[in-house]
């Protein structure tokens, strides 16, 4: 369930701001940044995601670049930073989130943007206990799925298909057995 279905389902008689101060309680995973100095970037990118956090938007620093590893090899990283000519042209933004959107009547005939995050693992993959990149990976996809996003991991082209058809189709039952294939 999300936060927001749940607020729905008391009738929307929680205020914004305890929201928020229970998404802070609910969600320690989330850093907030330190303040630094006041005229620069990073000082509004901080008092941005500082705001976003009060708000209970969840919001993360997307950094891009790239640097060499130990065989010279270049790394890149960053949502988009795929290769030179597209990052010349299309830049993602320095702040990443989910905006928690609880539909009302004026959305009606609207697209609404969806997050999506996808975890590719190899076909027969499974999460285990014991492995800890992939259980911080499904924390990550569990908070994405919290605030309204989709979120799973897909060893396959099927996997990701049932994926995105279940929130297209308004079946959320498929997303979860698309996500419960790979454990164990």
């Amino acid at each position: 369930m999300t936060l927001a279905k749940w607020q729905a389902r008391w009738g929307h008689h929680i205020p914004a701001q305890a929201l928020a101060e229970l998404l802070g309680i609910l969600s320690p995973a989330m850093p907030m940044p330190a303040p630094t100095a006041r005229h620069s970037e990073a000082a509004g990118a901080a008092q941005i995601r500082l705001a976003a956090g009060r708000a209970g938007v969840p919001i993360w620093r997307n950094n891009n670049g790239g640097c060499t590893d130990q065989t010279g090899r270049l790394i890149r990283f960053g949502l988009g930073n795929e290769s030179p000519a597209l990052n010349a042209r299309w830049k993602s933004s320095d702040l990443i989130g989910l905006l928690p959107v609880v539909v009302q009547p004026s959305h009606v005939g609207r697209t609404l943007g969806v997050f999506l995050a996808v975890e590719t693992k190899k076909p027969g993959w499974r999460l285990t206990p014991g492995d800890k990149r992939g259980q911080a990976q499904a924390a990550f996809l569990q908070s994405v799925r919290g605030f309204g996003g989709v979120g799973g991991f897909c060893c396959t082209a099927d996997d990701f298909l049932g994926l995105t058809r279940a929130v297209i189709d308004g079946n959320n039952d498929a997303e979860r057995n698309t996500n419960r294939r790979h454990r164990p």
